[in-house]
């Protein structure tokens, strides 16, 4: 069955601060005060989200804050190094990866198409075996019911025939 996480918070440790809630004000540590991420729509689309300001930190965590089923997601982390400047970086990869995804995805509708395609010429043609199978029977019935009845006038003209002989 489906699963997938609707919304999610964002927490990260630095060595300084230990663990923090991503948007959340500098003194507040509850989740309820970090920023709400929205997740997927689905179990097959896919979401992106930005941070809106860049972290830096050694570890993060995902809290899963509402979900369909079971808490469910895949996570595509892109990480900055230390020395360079975060300002334009972080919407290329993002960019690229939205085109990446968005090919993917058309690929895959195209391959479902096929395969659907397929499946349908497949359900015609034994739709079809069925329908000549019938038809075939049933000239295999008139052909015997021919057959039986032009033996039968055949033993009677036999019968007539040794009759008339004697």
């Amino acid at each position: 069955l489906a699963q997938w996480t609707t919304s999610w918070r964002l927490q990260y440790f630095t060595e300084e601060q230990g663990w923090k809630w991503y948007g959340a004000a500098s003194d507040a540590s509850q989740a309820g005060d970090a920023m709400l991420f929205v997740g997927s729509a689905d179990a097959h689309s896919v979401s992106f989200a930005s941070l809106p300001r860049p972290v830096a930190a050694t570890k993060l965590r995902i809290h899963a804050v509402e979900w369909r089923r079971r808490p469910a997601l895949r996570v595509e982390v892109h990480v900055v190094d230390e020395g360079s400047s975060p300002q334009g970086l972080a919407s290329q990869p993002t960019a690229a990866l939205k085109a990446e995804v968005a090919l993917a995805q058309r690929a895959a509708a195209e391959l479902r198409s096929r395969v659907e395609a397929s499946l349908r010429q497949d359900r015609t043609a034994k739709e079809r075996e069925v329908q000549e199978r019938g038809e075939l029977q049933a000239q295999l019935g008139d052909a015997l019911a021919r057959a039986a009845a032009a033996e039968a006038a055949l033993l009677q003209l036999r019968a007539e025939t040794e009759r008339l002989q004697e």
